[in-house]
């Protein structure tokens, strides 16, 4: 299949990387704003959506190494932030007439992009989610993620600043919504500890194969 470029209004293009064959099932891993698909957490969910014969579309915004971005006011960011996420829900929108099931993985900012995703019907109704430390819209996101009904991993930590916010029992009483919930570790997940970081690694592995063998398989 021909690589999936997602283009700006300016002409200049959101960096993806495209893996696949024409799979019935899309995988979209959406980076953070430091932590890219090439790092653990996201680089393991690729694996393991590349294992379950998905085709994966990777997208990376790179703020984080752009100056002109980087110089924006905060209105300025905000404005980049949501055409860039619009462009990538137009693609994955785009994609949704040909596949049958559609994983859409980010971490931190890229839990924003999904949110979005998560607006249009015809991708939602074909989504599952997985939401690996969720940022700084995650009080936000999670009534609509409740209501959308739509099935879900939510991974995070207790030591996160983002994570424990105030309506985080009404996430708890969604029936489709599977938690892992850590009591310690930063917004990577990490403590410093590397023994303990790598176990944490493997449990977040672990849950995210149970979950894609349930959930992103071909329709019935």
């Amino acid at each position: 299949m021909e690589a999936m470029r997602i283009a700006r209004k300016d002409g200049t293009f959101i960096t993806t990387e495209f893996h696949g064959n024409g799979s019935p099932v899309l995988g979209v891993v959406v980076s953070g704003m430091g932590y890219t698909y090439r790092n653990p957490l996201l680089y393991y969910a690729v694996s393991l959506l590349a294992e379950s014969g998905a085709d994966c579309l990777l997208v990376d915004l790179r703020y984080y190494e752009d100056e002109g971005f980087r110089a924006l006011d905060e209105a300025g960011k905000d404005a980049r932030f949501e055409a860039d996420a619009a462009a990538v829900a137009d693609a994955v929108e785009r994609e949704a007439s040909r596949r049958e099931r559609i994983v859409l993985a980010g971490k931190s900012l890229g839990t924003s992009v999904i949110r979005r995703c998560l607006r249009r019907p015809s991708v939602a109704e074909k989504s599952s989610l997985i939401l690996l430390t969720p940022g700084s819209e995650w009080s936000a996101f999670i009534p609509e993620l409740v209501r959308s009904g739509r099935p879900a991993l939510v991974v995070g930590s207790f030591g996160d600043r983002y994570y424990p916010v105030p309506n985080l029992d009404e996430l708890r009483a969604a029936p489709r919504v599977r938690r892992l919930e850590l009591e310690a570790g930063d917004h990577s997940l990490e403590t410093g500890d590397a023994v303990r970081d790598v176990e944490t690694l493997g449990r977040v592995v672990q849950v995210m194969k149970e979950f894609l063998t349930e959930t992103a398989g071909p329709a019935r």
